[in-house]
């Protein structure tokens, strides 16, 4: 028995000693393999450019190659690019970054832009070049990439129709060699690098691919392109300009991460992400504890121009300010913390129109939950832009909200503010309606009235038009101004001189309001449905003079017409006859029609 059990032990040792002896052969054969390649590679090195970049652009020992000694090979991603009528997908390293093959929608150029040291994807946007102006979006966008950063295009159904000649030689620019020959319904797909102007560094393109649509009604044949992407050092995309602070810290976080802010990640001139607003200066702010709640969703770009502006507002507390994201998207976030402003999201509650109007409950409810001693608060979109005196406004017009029950709300926003139509900074106006877009919400009437009998997520209803309904209202009235102290990005600056005269128009009062909404239009005012009125009453500026436009017979005005004053009325056969005539004709009995109203009808001065 012992001898036995001897013999097994012999047997186990002699075993672990081969193991021992076949390891130590396998690791001396390969230290001596490495060592061999290891040769042989910077002796082709030394032979030649071309036969060095072939080598490091094949790879052939994989990632064991970055562990050799001597200069380390350059990293290279492998792109893939499909472009076609009905789909557009890009690929990065076997990962799909982009894939939209839905029937509707997603048609025009997609750009996507990948960090130069990493491969992460750091923008993705879609430009409808077919519509107007969009090509103009994306060379703004493309303007507002930083240098270096690693561009894809793609190009679905079409995407040609409205791209000027500006876009297409921005395109020539970046190295693409087909921007001035890409047609209706072509197909095309780029990769390319943005150069340095910094270093005087060209952009260098990676690959091109393009077809052509071989007649009117069909599309270019779909184009696929793969592309080898070298990659950069991580230390070359830092900047070293920047002073160490809590601003840098968000900056550097921002900029590792998104794209298309400009001047936020510059090196050379940085865009500033502190402000000092001036207070409103000997004057008592009576909204500096009012907070501000911002209605937001994923449009992070709208959202950073709101943020600066209000952000520089004379009288805005930064602690006060809240923007309520309705989603958890990523950018939107990081533009709060960028700019160090308290941002939320949650999930998204209902479809469409009910989605809107569960996230505006939602963010008013926490708003006073979270300030439970706030009497009021303001509501802004990301979407406005705000006027100087926002706040002063407010804080002028917060006591009428508090102090007179029959009112509804204060709002920044004038229906009729248009450049020609508005000019008195001091004037204030009573409604009938809610016209939102930057107004002053007080707590009683939300927690008491609005957040019981808000409209469930079930009901596709826009919460601005039940909000404005009679039997939410009950006969209440909101204030606004003249000159609106909110506005849509792209609008145009208010006229700010004095009027000198007064004019009243009358206008026979029918079904929905169909001759005010003529009028309206001829006007060139809000003509979409009848708002802006208190008591059948409008007021705007007309040429620098202020116009008054009352509804006969339901105005209490009404009863000041003369009587050799006919009201206005435009019959809905008349007004369909006109809609189907010639623009030329429509333009020359237009122009009778405001002659025969200055002189004989519902036109006086007063």
């Amino acid at each position: 028995m012992k001898l036995l059990l001897n013999h097994k032990r012999l047997i186990t040792k002699f075993f672990r000693c081969l193991v021992i002896v076949v390891l130590s052969v396998t690791v001396c054969v390969n230290v001596m393999f490495i060592m061999d390649v290891n040769h042989k590679l910077r002796e082709e090195a030394l032979e030649g450019d071309g036969d060095a970049e072939a080598v490091g652009a094949g790879n052939a020992l994989g990632e064991s190659a970055f562990f050799l000694a001597g200069p380390p090979l350059p990293r290279a991603l492998t792109v893939e690019v499909y472009s076609s009528q009905s789909k557009v997908s890009v690929s990065v390293d076997g990962t799909v970054v982009l894939d939209d093959s839905a029937e509707k929608g997603g048609r025009g150029i997609h750009v996507l832009v990948l960090n130069q040291a990493t491969g992460s994807v750091m923008a993705q946007r879609l430009f409808d070049t077919y519509s107007p102006h969009e090509d103009e979006m994306m060379a703004f966008f493309l303007n507002m990439v930083s240098d270096g950063r690693i561009l894809i295009f793609a190009l679905k159904d079409e995407g040609t129709f409205q791209m000027k000649a500006a876009a297409r030689d921005l395109l020539r620019k970046l190295g693409s060699t087909k921007s001035q020959a890409i047609g209706w319904r072509d197909m095309w797909a780029m990769v390319c690098r943005k150069g340095i102007q910094a270093d005087n560094q060209l952009s260098v393109i990676y690959g091109e691919t393009y077809s052509k649509s071989p007649e009117f009604n069909a599309w270019g044949a779909p184009v696929y392109l793969k592309a080898e992407v070298p990659l950069v050092p991580l230390e070359d995309t830092q900047c070293s300009r920047w002073p160490e602070s809590p601003e840098t810290s968000r900056r550097r976080a921002f900029c590792n991460h998104i794209e298309g802010y400009g001047s936020v990640c510059s090196c050379e001139s940085p865009a500033p992400l502190s402000f000092t607003p001036p207070s409103l200066a000997s004057l008592v702010n009576n909204v500096s504890d009012v907070p501000v709640v911002i209605i937001a969703s994923n449009r992070p770009h709208y959202l950073y121009r709101m943020l600066r502006t209000l952000l520089n507002t004379p009288g805005v507390n930064r602690s006060a300010v809240t923007v309520f994201i309705d989603g958890y998207f990523e950018e939107p976030l990081q533009v709060t913390r960028l700019l160090d402003v308290r941002g939320v999201q949650h999930t998204p509650i209902g479809v469409r129109n009910a989605r809107v109007s569960q996230h505006y409950k939602a963010s008013l409810t926490a708003t006073f939950s979270m300030f439970p001693r706030a009497e009021f608060a303001i509501v802004i979109e990301e979407d406005l832009d705000v006027s100087p005196d926002f706040f002063f406004y407010f804080s002028q017009t917060v006591h009428l909200l508090r102090e007179d029950p029959s009112l509804y709300c204060v709002s920044a926003w004038n229906d009729h503010g248009y450049e020609h139509s508005a000019q008195d900074p001091a004037l204030l106006y009573r409604i009938d309606g809610m016209p939102g877009l930057g107004w002053l919400l007080k707590r009683s009437l939300y927690k008491k009235e609005l957040e019981p009998h808000w409209p469930s997520a079930d009901k596709l209803w826009d919460w601005d038009m039940w909000i404005r309904q009679p039997r939410v209202r009950q006969g209440r009235e909101c204030v606004i101004p003249d000159i609106s102290r909110t506005y849509h990005f792209g609008s145009q600056g208010i006229n700010m001189n004095p009027y000198f005269q007064v004019y009243v128009m009358y206008i026979r009062q029918d079904d929905n309001y169909s001759t005010w909404l003529e009028v309206a239009r001829c006007l060139r005012v809000w003509d979409l449905d009848g708002r802006g009125f208190h008591k059948g009453l409008w007021r705007l500026f007309l040429n620098g003079h202020h116009l008054l436009v009352v509804q006969v017979p339901s105005s209490p005005y009404s009863s000041f017409i003369p009587d050799w004053v006919t009201p206005i009325y435009i019959p809905k056969q008349q007004q369909q006859q006109q809609q189907q005539q010639p623009p030329q004709q429509q333009q020359q009995q237009q122009q009778q029609q405001q002659q025969q109203q200055q002189t004989s009808t519902g036109l006086k001065a007063s």
